[in-house]
């Protein structure tokens, strides 16, 4: 492991100290380890935890947090000034069993807050409480997302939480706003509790309507507007569109898909109320006529009892499936069963 003086990599820490003879200070003394992890490698969890301390501040790079249950897997997105703290890193004594992976989603470099740094820490109280608030950011943000699983499609929740984590890690560009982390559908269905093909479909919807691009390396270009219905290409942007934005051009308080100007399949509730309709309308159509061929199957047995002719009945009985087939005469006793009567 190398050295890293922290307030160095992270200047926000800084600013937390006002005098410039203790901030001056502070850049000499708070020196901690630094760990590298390279592309999908995982955090040594009881090693980090031995030793103690604050946790680990992530100084650059991104850290998935998946939880697993039976084949279910959650996550959650931590990422640069995030402070990851010791005891919500390590699993504690649960009645469900479960497992807890941290994963690096590009090379990421931590800073060991391990026991020794947290004493050096003493004399600068600002700067504790400063890594106080960032060890609730990611719990923060997960509460946010809890709320985004709440909209009403996959569509909405994809492009808002892009939308959220644009907002503590994105840089911008020409073309809009350029979200960095490196997200696989697959990442996204955990992050925001959905299946992998369903993701894929609605990232498609997203992209034809204008409001999203996926670069080859993974990372999402987010345009603040989308394409109007009128065909006009979206223009980028800087400010996410609000919740209302959203919804509200996406159609998703009256409808269950994205339209969009590329032919998009898109299902209306009033179009699937009404086809529900129909199909209520037709099985009750059926009902009645079941009901109907049950009701003379009833009186045309009544009145073969009555004329005490077994052998009709038994005939009927044979041949129960052409018995629909069979004309009536004027009073509903079938023709065949009618010759019998007069034969006799």
């Amino acid at each position: 492991m190398s050295a890293v003086r922290i307030l160095a990599f992270d200047p926000d820490l800084v600013a937390a100290v006002e005098d410039p003879a203790r901030r001056q200070g502070a850049r000499e003394e708070l020196v901690a380890d630094e760990l590298t992890l390279e592309t999908g490698a995982q955090l040594d969890l009881r090693s980090i935890a031995r030793g103690g301390g604050l946790g680990v501040l992530i100084l650059s790079g991104y850290v998935a947090r998946e939880i697993a249950m039976t084949d279910r897997v959650a996550a959650e997105l931590t990422g640069p000034e995030d402070l990851l703290y010791t005891s919500h890193m390590v699993p504690g004594e649960e009645l469900l069993p479960f497992s807890v992976r941290w994963s690096a989603l590009v090379r990421t470099r931590l800073a060991l807050l391990d026991r020794d740094f947290s004493e050096r820490l003493g004399p600068w109280p600002e700067i504790i409480y400063a890594l106080f608030e960032r060890a609730r950011r990611p719990g923060d943000r997960a509460a946010f997302g809890r709320v985004i699983s709440r909209l009403p499609t996959v569509d909405a929740r994809l492009l808002t939480s892009l939308w959220h984590w644009a907002s503590s890690w994105s840089t911008v560009t020409s073309d809009g706003v350029r979200l960095a982390v490196p997200l696989s559908h697959e990442r996204l269905a955990r992050l925001i509790g959905a299946r992998r093909p369903t993701v894929t479909a609605a990232a498609g919807r997203l992209r034809d309507a204008g409001y999203v691009e996926q670069q080859r390396d993974c990372s999402w270009l987010l345009l603040s507007s989308a394409a109007n219905l009128d065909g006009d290409q979206a223009k980028p942007g800087v400010v996410a569109p609000a919740l209302e934005g959203i919804l509200e051009p996406l159609g998703f308080r009256g409808r269950v898909a994205l339209p969009n100007t590329r032919g998009t399949r898109s299902v209306a509730l009033d179009e699937l109320h009404a086809r529900l309709a129909e199909q209520r309308e037709q099985l009750r159509q059926a009902s009645e006529r079941h009901q109907r061929q049950l009701s003379r199957l009833r009186d045309r047995s009544d009145r073969l009892r009555a004329t005490t002719e077994l052998s009709a009945l038994a005939r009927l009985a044979r041949g129960i499936d052409e018995y629909d087939d069979w004309p009536e005469g004027t009073d509903g006793v079938p023709e065949p069963v009618r010759e019998e009567e007069r034969a006799g």
